[in-house]
């Protein structure tokens, strides 16, 4: 547990690290206050851990092992993205190929 005065603020937070990230938030008034807001968040955090950074990256690199395997070239990857609608619907076709063709693995 980091319970913290801020001086400059005139109010007491915490501040700790999680999920690759340093959380904090100073706004009580009182040590005992800040204390069971840090275990509140911590407990949160714990219970619903945040959305990662790169996961719209793992969809895009699905729907290109997707396509590779349907022998699609370079240039359609291309053309692909230059028109959005087609790529989102693109993802979510090679998304559900993924699952369904993965689905016995687990």
């Amino acid at each position: 547990m980091s319970v913290e005065f801020r001086k400059n603020r005139k109010k007491w937070g915490y501040r700790f690290f999680l999920h690759g990230r340093t959380w904090k938030r100073y706004a009580w008034d009182t040590h005992e206050e800040a204390k069971n807001a840090e275990a509140a968040a911590r407990t949160e955090l714990l219970n619903n851990p945040p959305i990662r950074t790169d996961s719209l990256g793992n969809v895009a690199a699905l729907y290109l092992i997707d396509s590779a395997e349907q022998g699609r070239s370079k240039w359609r990857h291309r053309s692909a993205s230059a028109e959005p609608e087609r790529l989102h619907t693109a993802i979510f076709q090679a998304r559900d190929s993924h699952e369904r063709d993965h689905r016995n693995w687990y």
